[in-house]
């Protein structure tokens, strides 16, 4: 299996330390408290309620801001360790916008870079 990485030319002069660490400050924490939760921002699996290819979720910050993490994913919400995402993760995306999820796959409207190969 091939490690493989493509972006957007606009982040050609980036190396992955600087566009992570950009992208981090962007998306910020993911605030879960009272009143900061929605349908888009409370994450999500595709193929499951707590499983599935592909776990989403956009940022509370500024709702905008997204990830897709790609493989074999499950998230523990009350078993030991609660509220732990974890798996074989194949793939990862950056970017802006999100789109699908119900009733089909998961994608970033506007792609900054991904990752595949992992």
């Amino acid at each position: 299996m091939a490690f493989s990485v493509n972006y957007d030319s606009s982040f050609g002069g980036y190396s992955i330390h600087d566009y992570l660490g950009q992208w981090a400050s962007t998306f910020g924490d993911v605030n879960h408290t009272n009143g900061n939760v929605t349908d888009a921002n409370s994450g999500g699996f595709y193929g499951g309620s707590l499983s599935g290819s592909q776990y989403a979720i956009s940022s509370t910050a500024n709702q905008v801001t997204a990830f897709v993490a790609g493989g074999n994913l499950t998230y523990t919400l009350f078993n030991e360790p609660a509220h732990t995402l974890y798996g074989q993760l194949d793939s990862l995306s950056f970017g802006d916008g999100l789109s699908g999820g119900d009733t089909s796959p998961y994608s970033i409207q506007v792609p900054d870079v991904s990752f595949g190969g992992l």
